[in-house]
């Protein structure tokens, strides 16, 4: 939605709340002039002093990369740490490099059209997946581009000019290395017309704890430079030079956030239990290893969902089945706060890594996608499966199938794994056998047939967010329909329930790792449909656990009853959203 200019003092502004906390300051406008690349043909004696230009400019921006790095603590600020290694890994990928150096010999060009036109080519196999890590690849590939260029042709984009200690940067995007300035800089705050929660600089602002709001369309024309704003990252609004009446109502908001925050953190060591003795499990859900203090710091008994598509997607060429087990090595051995349930690889029909075998599908949101992708080329798969079984000896791990449909699918995975366990066996290298294999129930068929799924599983993990996707077919991303998109639909709520139930039946326990998790409104109802664990990303588990600690489990039952008996989202909504803000103002805060 375009925000129409500011008008009068305290127009309000809203965009994607990608970083929580409330900070007043004044604007510092930040505008970046890229360099652009223009071609040039290059005679033929030429070329190879071309190629050794280009390859001279790599060298410098890894060594950029590298002095970045040194300034940045590890362990306060892994999220930036881990992206800048990040970019350093793209430029010394063979791939980026060979391709420039090629195309320069082909077509006889400078080395900044070659690397211009070999990003665009990434970049355009990239933009083809609707995918977080995509899109996070995308920026990574455009930040570095950028790096390389500057060091081919001499030329600078425009820096942070000299910012106050109450700056809040508003800006059209930042890259990674410009969040090198927040180490040195004061910066209170940001507030940018690009990005979202997925993107990079998102990640080092929540890593920082600096209040972020980013999706601002216009803003720049919108807000003048020395302006005091408010940001809240919490609910993606920016006030613009506001009145008296905001200005005490966010401070009052901050004196209040600070309290809860601080007798939250206090809990962090005490267990989820009801007032009537029902014990609920909360894990994490983490992507990469950066994100691991952040779960020994809120108390996480462990991680309930780790994500492996970013170390597919994070690269140009498939990662080896060594590279895969240093890691989920270290993941297993560094977290000590309990197990971590880690999923198998969910990339495939519309989310596909640029070395990845190409699958024409007509819908390929239906199509050949997780553990469907066995179908076009095990050997991914095999490779992750061979280096998580290995792994599995040096911690407490339980893997986890995701996009299971039923019964049939669910047996010739778990072929597949007898047949990896057999290989390992055979080759005189350890594993722990009985790791617990569970599976996702994100697909409608998976939820009805749950009482046959059950004994063949160890545990279940809800997703609801393709659940409810493929529940309502409706696009959780379609802006148009998003009024459709609804997890308090009836329907939702009784695949949900029909879930527990039979997993209780079973005896196993049953996980909920959807956004649904994550949102405290939700956590009475959710325990009461039967869920045993959430799983939630680090920084929610102190709100549900707070909720958890302070209800009983008769009452999240009699909430479950109530929204079953309702017939609409709207009345569903109407009764746990009334029965949560009266109970818990200063968690929920009444904003949805």
């Amino acid at each position: 939605m375009k925000n129409d200019p500011p008008s009068s003092p305290g127009s309000i502004l809203l965009g994607i709340p990608v970083s929580p906390g409330i900070r007043i300051g004044k604007a510092c406008k930040v505008r970046h002039r890229k360099v652009a690349a223009a071609y040039r043909p290059i005679e033929d004696p030429h070329i190879d002093k071309e190629i050794e230009r280009f390859e001279e400019a790599v060298r410098l921006s890894i060594r950029q990369l590298g002095k970045q790095k040194s300034n940045i603590d590890r362990r306060k600020a892994a999220g930036h740490y881990f992206i800048l290694e990040a970019h350093k890994l793209m430029l010394q990928d063979d791939m980026l490099s060979r391709q420039t150096t090629d195309f320069i010999r082909r077509n006889a060009c400078n080395a900044e059209w070659a690397l211009h036109i070999t990003v665009e080519r990434l970049t355009s196999q990239f933009r083809k997946i609707d995918d977080d890590n995509a899109r996070k690849r995308v920026a990574d590939l455009a930040d570095v581009f950028q790096r390389v260029l500057e060091n081919l042709t001499g030329e600078k984009r425009e820096k942070f000019h000299s910012i106050d200690e109450d700056a809040i940067i508003v800006a059209h995007n930042l890259t990674p290395g410009d969040a090198t300035h927040f180490y040195t800089k004061p910066i209170r705050g940001l507030a940018l017309e690009r990005g979202g929660k997925a993107s990079h600089i998102a990640i080092v602002a929540r890593s920082m704890q600096i209040p972020a709001v980013m999706g601002l369309a216009d803003l720049l024309d919108q807000v003048p430079d020395r302006t005091t704003i408010i940001i809240d990252g919490g609910n993606g609004v920016v006030i613009v030079d506001p009145n008296e009446e905001q200005l005490a109502e966010y401070i009052d908001k901050q004196e209040r956030q600070a309290r809860i925050e601080n007798r939250l953190r206090s809990d962090r060591d005490l267990p989820a239990v009801t007032l009537d003795d029902a014990r609920i499990t909360l894990r994490a859900n983490i992507e990469s290893l950066k994100e691991l203090p952040a779960v020994l710091e809120t108390g996480a008994e462990g991680v309930g969902l780790f994500r492996t598509e970013f170390i597919f997607m994070d690269r140009l060429s498939p990662p080896t089945e060594e590279e895969h087990f240093s890691y989920y090595r270290e993941l297993v051995e560094k977290c000590v706060s309990g197990p971590v349930t880690i999923r198998t690889l969910d990339i495939g029909g519309d989310k596909l890594p640029a070395y990845w075998p190409e699958c024409e599908e007509e819908n390929p949101a239906l199509g050949c996608r997780a553990i469907r992708s066995l179908y076009q080329d095990s050997q991914f798969f095999k490779d992750q499966l061979r280096a998580l079984y290995r792994a599995s000896v040096f911690g407490d791990m339980r893997l986890l199938l995701p996009f299971v449909s039923g019964p049939t699918e669910l047996s010739q995975v778990l072929r597949f794994l007898s047949g990896t366990r057999r290989e390992l066996e055979q080759e005189g290298i350890a594993f722990r056998a009985e790791t617990p294999v569970g599976i996702m129930i994100e697909l409608p068929s998976a939820a009805v047939v749950a009482d046959l799924l059950a004994p063949m599983a160890a545990f279940f993990s809800i997703g609801t967010n393709d659940l409810i996707q493929y529940t309502l077919a409706v696009d959780r991303d379609s802006e148009e329909l998003s009024y459709i998109y609804n997890p308090m639909h009836p329907a939702i709520l009784r695949l949900i329930q029909t879930t527990c139930r039979h997993g209780e039946e079973a005896g196993i326990p049953v996980h909920l790792c959807g956004e649904m998790a994550s949102e405290p409104v939700f956590t009475l109802l959710l325990i009461g449909l039967g869920v045993t664990e959430l799983d939630a990303p680090p920084s929610a588990l102190p709100y549900l656990k707070e909720i958890i600690r302070s209800s009983t489990m008769a009452e999240a039952r009699e909430l479950a009853a109530k929204a079953l008996s309702a017939p609409t989202p709207g009345e569903v909504e109407d009764i746990v959203f009334s029965e949560m803000v009266k109970r818990f103002p200063e968690l929920i805060g009444g904003e949805f």
